[in-house]
């Protein structure tokens, strides 16, 4: 059924709200370190754009080139588990790197050309979130997670800091993707130096235990042991842990605790739903899942075709982000 405040008839908004359209304003979080030195570049880059080349365009350009060499890989990996050749993993980093220059250019593009507009936002931020589901799939193969939780558990990381990133623009009217000293685009970065290694060194290189990093009177103490015995490729998931997790805590604090709804006008509120029980109830379906996720791996489904199943699943993820 329709909402009694609905703005549309027939597919077509009324006059009040295409001029709340029109005076619509995206409003970002603060920036990093990083993102300021990178800004430099990213300045440069889009000066090399066609001045006619439409923001979503270039949002789409990114998306497709992305993709383009997330399919090569698992041509070659289609389990997760399969070394695929080395300048595949060299491919990914290279798609990975364009598209996130394209991403931090669209907007910059858009404003450029005087193109800024609701519509664009919402493509980039759909985009960005397929694309979520993208880098898991680098992250699986690059790490040979196979069929394994370890698959799901990486990308529910990454899905969870861009959700309530999302979540925390719904009720706040600004987008935070960092903390000040660490964000989006140090993760990426992160990522960029691993898939790096790989394309190098083989996934092999990061299947080696800890206690191999350590002398061995050390890795033989109980406790010490027992913890260095994890494989590089699940240790290296607990310091990304804490970092979205800390990320995801801030933009549940903002919203729950901290921020009032009256931050944005009532002209610009539309049709939202505030309030501490619907701002928590939107939360259940995404969490449901991840949840539903975690389930996928303990099927036999899922170790014949872990592809297939984890981009359904993924899919599903970013279409309610």
């Amino acid at each position: 059924n329709k909402p009694k405040d609905a703005k549309i008839t027939n597919f077509v908004l009324d006059k009040a709200t295409q001029k709340r359209l029109a005076n619509w304003q995206y409003h970002s979080g603060g920036y990093t370190p990083l993102d300021v030195q990178m800004n430099k570049f990213w300045e440069w880059a889009v000066t090399l754009l066609p001045w006619g080349m439409a923001p979503n365009l270039v949002t789409l350009t990114g998306l497709m080139i992305v993709s383009s060499t997330a399919g090569i890989l698992v041509y070659h990996d289609p389990d997760f588990k399969t070394t695929a050749p080395l300048w595949t993993y060299g491919l990914g980093l290279l798609g990975h790197f364009l598209y996130q220059t394209l991403d931090a250019i669209d907007g910059k593009q858009a404003r450029r050309t005087g193109t800024s507009s609701p519509l664009g936002q919402l493509f980039d931020h759909g985009c960005d979130a397929f694309i979520t589901n993208i880098i898991g799939v680098f992250n699986a193969s690059c790490m040979q997670y196979g069929s394994s939780s370890w698959t799901i558990l990486n990308t529910v990381l990454n899905f969870n800091v861009f959700f309530l990133a999302q979540w925390e623009e719904y009720h706040t009217g600004q987008l935070n993707t960092n903390n000040g000293l660490f964000g989006l685009t140090e993760g990426q970065f992160a990522q960029f130096g691993m898939m790096l290694s790989v394309a190098i060194l083989g996934p092999g290189s990061w299947q080696v235990s800890l206690s191999t990093l350590l002398p061995s009177a050390v890795a033989d103490l109980p406790l010490v042991g027992s913890f260095f015995a994890l494989q590089i490729r699940h240790a290296v998931l607990l310091p990304m842990a804490g970092i979205t997790l800390m990320l995801a805590f801030q933009s549940f604090v903002r919203v729950v605790f901290t921020v009032k709804q009256a931050n944005i006008s009532k002209a610009d509120c539309g049709s939202k739903e505030f309030g501490t029980v619907t701002s928590l109830c939107q939360l259940g379906p995404q969490y449901t899942m991840y949840l539903l996720g975690y389930w996928l791996t303990t099927t036999p489904h899922f170790q014949k075709a872990p592809l297939l199943l984890f981009l359904l699943w993924g899919t599903s993820c970013s279409f309610y982000t």
